[in-house]
């Protein structure tokens, strides 16, 4: 299945790295998504928490925090249920929507 990844950071010139498009298996869970696809993509973003959402059965909400520290090793907290992720998607959708925003503070 396809994932959509985006992105907002802090510089509105920043522009490299803000969306990608993935092939990933839809039977992992929620959680594996998170940490061996999204993860390592917002390892390169900048030093921020970032808050994933993602459209779930037609609705965006809020899937996932991951609070960076300097050697990027925190990993993440589930802010929703961990499910298979095909079973997230809205009916007839072939892709899964992430967005993740920084907070700074």
């Amino acid at each position: 299945m396809k994932i959509d990844l985006s992105r907002l950071d802090a510089h509105a010139a920043d522009y490299l790295g803000l969306h990608r498009t993935v092939e990933h298996q839809a039977g992992d869970m929620l959680s594996e998504l998170l940490e061996t696809v999204v993860g390592p993509w917002l390892a390169s973003a900048p030093l921020a928490v970032w808050t994933c959402r993602a459209e779930v059965r037609g609705e965006w909400v809020d899937i996932a925090e991951f609070p960076w520290s300097r050697d990027r090793a925190l990993g993440f907290r589930l802010l929703a249920a961990d499910e298979p992720v095909e079973g997230l998607l809205a009916e007839g959708a072939t892709v899964f929507s992430i967005a993740c925003v920084p907070s700074f503070g």
